[in-house]
């Protein structure tokens, strides 16, 4: 039922959710780590884990970052 389907705010944060959730999914493939996506009314946060000191390095050489 469309009209169903259209009332109530859940509706209208299913998207921003599914996007939000896609990136972060996006992230976690590019740095291969888990990484949580936060956001809202346009601010947020990016916490990319890491398990291991040699995870943490692959992840800075990643991101461009070099360790002296």
């Amino acid at each position: 039922n469309q009209s169903g389907a259209k009332s109530g705010a859940p509706k209208s944060l299913l998207p921003a959710d599914a996007h939000l959730d896609a990136l972060q999914s996006r992230l976690q493939q590019r740095f291969g780590t888990k990484v949580r996506l936060r956001y809202h009314q346009g601010k947020g946060a990016v916490e990319i884990l890491f398990y291991s000191d040699d995870d943490l390095e692959r992840f800075l050489k990643l991101a461009g970052v070099e360790t002296e």
